[in-house]
């Protein structure tokens, strides 16, 4: 059980959570950006070409137009945008929002086991909450050419979480359970 300056302490991290929340929804209405734009046009014209440039797998492994980077994601988000929503950005900003969302999630999964004292553990949390809460995920989220970063965090936690994580508490990480 917490005692008072503990529940205090806690109670300041939730409004200050609360306020970073509260400011990351503002700023994401407020620099929201749904027409496409430069690299986005690109993504747009190979969706389009795809029926007559070796059809849909080949249109999502095919390589970025400056890298040698199969950004699969990227063109899905494209594919369902411009084929089902007649190309609002809508899917781009639910998935890379989500992404984001789902890092303090992922990170306060790994935070509850491990075995803290629950003022360390509330803490942790809602430090992660407010790292990713950021100005710059804001605009990767609310500008759909940017929500490449979101994509790439969201794996890149996830697959620490999921092949990493149980190492240190002597279980079989999830994915490589027989």
């Amino acid at each position: 059980m917490l005692d008072r300056p503990d529940r205090a302490f806690v109670a300041v991290l939730v409004v200050i959570g609360a306020a970073y929340a509260s400011l990351f929804g503002y700023y994401f209405l407020a620099v929201m950006i749904r027409r496409p734009y430069l690299d986005m046009f690109h993504y747009i014209m190979d969706y389009l070409d795809y029926p007559r440039t070796g059809g849909f797998l080949h249109y999502l492994w095919s390589q970025y137009l400056y890298s040698e980077h199969r950004q699969i994601w990227m063109r899905l988000l494209t594919a369902v945008d411009v084929g089902v929503f007649q190309g609002v950005a809508y899917p781009f900003l639910v998935a890379d929002t989500m992404a984001v969302a789902a890092l303090p999630v992922l990170i306060g999964r790994e935070v509850s086991r491990a075995g803290l004292p629950p003022t360390l553990g509330v803490t942790a949390v809602w430090a992660t909450v407010m790292l990713t809460l950021t100005t710059a995920n804001v605009a990767d989220c609310s500008i759909p050419i940017e929500g490449i970063y979101p994509q790439t965090l969201f794996f890149v936690v996830l697959s620490l979480v999921l092949f990493v994580g149980d190492e240190e508490s002597g279980r079989t990480a999830i994915l490589c359970r027989v």
